[in-house]
């Protein structure tokens, strides 16, 4: 467990074109909780091996991330993650999951990103998002690219900057 002092711990990457915030590579069962992370290219990335995805079951927990180039938070090849009380702004995505499963993102305000406010790709499948707000994203607030399944998004509010909220197409017009 990785443990701030709530409000009051800080990790500055000092420039958003160089370092990450936090790394988590090819573990299980870590947590990070209680911190702010500012000024780095990606918040937290978590990755696992492509083959066994072998990052799993870690959790962040009451996390500000704000001022990144990249993502918030970065899954990849990762499983069972879970995101509660984050608050995510100022990146180019809010949370980008790749080529990961059995994610889920609850309680927590995900907005003003230049891009997608979460970002779904490559084989990822049973995601979720619940309790969320998502909004005033330069992009989709929910989007995806060829993933296995949907993200299951349920008592969440999306408000689009865009012309679409949650979707990977425009929405058919009624005949």
């Amino acid at each position: 467990t990785i443990r701030g002092s709530a409000g009051g711990t800080v990790i500055d990457g000092g420039s958003t074109n160089g370092g990450y915030g936090v790394v988590l590579n090819g573990v299980t069962g870590v947590e990070l909780r209680d911190l702010t992370i500012t000024n780095a290219y990606e918040g937290v990335e978590i990755k696992g091996d492509f083959y066994t995805g072998s990052s799993r079951n870690n959790s962040l927990s009451n996390l500000t991330i704000r001022s990144v180039r990249g993502s918030g938070v970065r899954i990849e090849n990762s499983s069972n993650t879970r995101m509660d009380f984050l608050d995510l702004s100022g990146g180019s995505t809010g949370i980008r999951i790749y080529h990961s499963t059995g994610n889920r993102v609850a309680n927590s305000a995900i907005r003003h990103h230049g891009g997608d406010g979460i970002y779904a790709e490559y084989f990822s499948l049973d995601n979720s998002v619940m309790n969320c707000t998502i909004a005033f994203n330069g992009g989709k607030q929910v989007a995806m690219k060829d993933c296995q399944s949907l993200i299951s998004v349920s008592n969440s509010i999306l408000v689009a900057s865009g012309p679409w909220s949650a979707s990977s197409s425009p929405p058919r017009p009624r005949p």
